[in-house]
């Protein structure tokens, strides 16, 4: 048995020289072209999770041959504390590589992980430096879970208190001022713009009083579907009530047609955000019995291939 894992620990050691290299190409990705982080979560998956089963198997073989009794923990304990640690280095290494941070200092952690966990199950070195290069790792995993979960936490109360000053801070003066500008019967798909639910509630409230002040508006509004303010109307759509949402659907099966286009001319920027606002409107519009799933399907596949052109 311990062959066995011998042999599926140095496939594993190759394998993770190879994932650094598309951990690295992840890390240093820029611009809109790049992989959105849906692909980038498969790939990373796809990449680190033989790596953390390489790790785990040489830190549990090192288990195996009894080196940690010694501290008191029964086997079971020590297996699980190896693969936290393990699991808890690899989850930061992923949230680093998605959100495109820290890249020199996170390229770090997978060859250093790997070295160790060759010389681990190898006996590179006196036992006891191994035992305590052992107790680091573990310890360091367990701090990158607990930093990881901090992280977390953190964006999501800074997220929250984003929001919080966006309802009730004041708004940008020059938006509003544009938007107080906006002669809405000359320039109404610049006023949909503005109807966002992530609009200050100050503008948006302006610029939905305009658009409704229209007598027309609806009519304006399928209009704005069907030429250059395709998204932004698809975007008022999304974040508007309207009185018959059914009279809007021709007018968003062509602004997603529209949209398309844009992604086969590459025009279509950022490429994953627009999808997003589409992907939104065709799950809204599915709670009224209308399926949109052709067309959608038909946008992803052209901003699939505007990225693999990048």
């Amino acid at each position: 048995m311990e062959i066995l894992v011998l042999v599926l620990v140095n496939l594993g050691l190759a394998w993770s020289c190879i994932a650094s290299f598309a951990v690295a190409s992840l890390l240093f990705e820029k611009g809109t072209h790049g992989p959105d982080n849906g692909a980038a979560f498969y790939a990373l998956t796809a990449c680190l999770l033989p790596v953390l089963l390489t790790w785990w198997l040489a830190f549990g073989l090192t288990v195996s041959r009894g080196i940690f009794d010694g501290w008191g923990l029964s086997r079971q304990w020590q297996y699980g504390w190896m693969l936290a640690s393990c699991l808890g280095v690899v989850l930061l290494l992923m949230g680093v590589a998605l959100d495109r941070m820290l890249p020199l200092a996170s390229m770090l952690i997978l060859p250093v992980m790997t070295a160790l966990a060759a010389m681990l199950v190898y006996r590179v070195g006196p036992l006891a430096w191994a035992q305590r290069g052992a107790l680091a790792m573990s310890l360091l995993g367990l701090l990158v879970t607990g930093a990881g979960t901090g992280y977390v936490v953190w964006q999501t109360t800074l997220r929250g208190a984003v929001r919080t000053l966006m309802a009730t801070g004041k708004p940008d003066s020059f938006v509003l001022g544009m938007v107080r500008d906006i002669d809405p019967e000359k320039n109404f798909g610049s006023l949909l713009n503005h109807t966002s639910r992530h609009s200050h509630r100050v503008v948006r409230k302006l610029a939905l009083d305009k658009v409704h002040g229209v007598p027309d508006w609806e009519q304006r509004v399928q209009e704005s579907l069907r030429n250059g303010h395709h998204m932004a109307a698809l975007v008022f759509l999304r974040d508007n009530a309207v009185p018959d949402p059914l009279l809007f659907t021709e007018g968003i099966r062509e602004a997603i047609r529209l949209a398309v286009e844009e992604a086969r001319e590459e025009r279509l920027y950022p490429a994953s955000w627009e999808k997003g606002k589409a992907e939104e409107v065709v799950k809204k519009w599915a709670g009224y019995g209308v399926d949109l799933s052709k067309e959608m399907a038909e946008l992803e596949r052209a901003v699939a291939r505007m990225k693999r052109r990048d």
